[in-house]
């Protein structure tokens, strides 16, 4: 987590928690799909948030 900063892990963790909360309820099941992690790598890609 080098050189992240703590308000961006957090809101960073936010997106993954509520994708999972959509993918869960799309599947009804409760594991984590790959999907959420190339969602959440998109994101920091998106905002040059180096980890």
């Amino acid at each position: 987590m080098l050189g992240l900063k703590y308000k961006d892990y957090m809101y960073a963790l936010d997106i993954v928690s509520k994708t999972a909360k959509k993918v869960n309820t799309q599947k009804g099941g409760s594991s984590y799909p790959i999907d959420i992690f190339s969602e959440l790598e998109d994101f920091l890609q998106e905002n040059n948030i180096e980890l």
